[in-house]
């Protein structure tokens, strides 16, 4: 029995037959009876960009990238170990990127913010390993400019000229 779920690979090793498994929509990951141990990378969807309706004198920011994860519950300590791997189904959910902020009427001053990229989740063996999703990028307005949103890696600020652009968001 081999393991199933999402897009299994070829052997990357032929001497230890390591296989690769890839999830590019949500689903479910099952490993073989033999597996006890698995190396986890996971990448969240990337925030949406903002519109700018006056270019190049208003400008809107770019989103984020998606966190990444290694083998680590939390973003900042990514581990050289694997994560155990329960006999159950393990539930993958793949984080989907941010819409950007689209063209406003024709007749608005101020550009659209984009949204937050979703983040990517896979529970094992009782941990919840959680990459975050990016920022939006910050939409410029008459008279300002909005900060980019917080996430995975935050999105940037918008711009509104002739004042100075809004700051990026924060990253996780």
């Amino acid at each position: 029995m081999s393991s199933n779920g999402g897009i299994i690979g070829i052997d990357n090793d032929p001497t230890t037959a390591v296989k690769v498994t890839s999830f590019t929509s949500s689903g479910t990951f099952v490993a073989e009876s033999i597996t006890t141990e698995a190396e986890i990378l996971m990448v969240a969807g990337g925030g949406g960009g903002s519109a700018s309706p006056n270019a190049p004198q208003d400008c809107g920011g770019g989103g984020g990238a998606g966190g990444i994860l290694f083998n680590s519950s939390t973003a900042r300590t990514p581990a050289g170990t694997a994560v155990a791997m329960p006999t159950s189904p393990v539930p993958v959910t793949v984080g989907a990127g941010g819409v950007g902020g689209g063209r406003p009427p024709a007749d608005a001053a101020d550009g659209r913010k984009g949204a937050n990229g979703s983040d990517t989740i896979v529970v094992a063996s009782g941990t919840t390993y959680t990459a975050d999703g990016g920022g939006s990028g910050g939409a410029n307005f008459s008279g300002g400019a909005d900060a980019g949103g917080d996430g995975g890696s935050g999105g940037g600020g918008g711009g509104d000229f002739p004042a100075t652009g809004a700051t990026a968001g924060s990253s996780t």
